[in-house]
């Protein structure tokens, strides 16, 4: 069964730091990961992101940008 992810501090975060569509991407890529826990948990970084640029139909440097905005607030936060 899926659903939608849930509203936290850091979605709304990431809502005002990337653009609308890597947004949108990256609610893709939280639906994604909730649905196949057990696939990312065990995939090593190259297939996970293979795996969640092919499955969300996200743009390679839409990832990149999302990867690296979480990545440098997360040092902050």
């Amino acid at each position: 069964m899926s659903r939608e992810p849930e509203i936290t501090d850091d979605l709304i975060r990431y809502k005002e730091l990337l653009s609308p569509e890597e947004f949108e991407g990256y609610q893709k890529m939280l639906k994604e990961i909730e649905e196949n826990k057990e696939y990312y948990l065990s995939a090593d970084h190259r297939e996970m992101a293979r795996s969640l640029i092919n499955k969300c139909q996200i743009k390679k440097r839409d990832f990149y940008n999302i990867m690296k905005t979480i990545y440098s607030t997360e040092k902050f936060f």
